[in-house]
């Protein structure tokens, strides 16, 4: 049995998620999210994801969005949301592993 861990995991069901409408669509955007915390915020996915591992991950898609061509895009339409999660006191860690990795 092939151990494969948990981002990697996710990144495979976002794939075979997505391939299932077939090639040429467009940009869409997930969210990755801890899948325990998802389970004790929405327990009536409890019956659909099980008892998540430990460090289980899941894919949210961001509906709403408008159809974007590219990436740029799409990107484009969430920076203002994004940067105003960066802004909160939960987020410097991950800001500062950022900056520092960029630096």
């Amino acid at each position: 049995m092939t151990v494969i861990d948990p981002l990697t995991q996710a990144a495979l069901e976002v794939e075979r998620h997505v391939a299932r409408a077939g090639g040429d669509q467009p940009a869409r955007l997930f969210a990755l999210v801890s899948t325990a915390d998802l389970v004790a915020h929405e327990p009536g996915l409890r019956d659909t994801l099980g008892d998540p591992a430990a460090n289980a991950l899941s894919a949210v898609e961001q509906e709403g969005l408008d159809v974007a061509d590219t990436v740029e895009a799409l990107l484009a339409q969430i920076a203002p949301l994004a940067g105003d999660l960066l802004a909160t006191p939960a987020a410097a860690p991950a800001v500062t592993l950022v900056q520092e990795t960029l630096a």
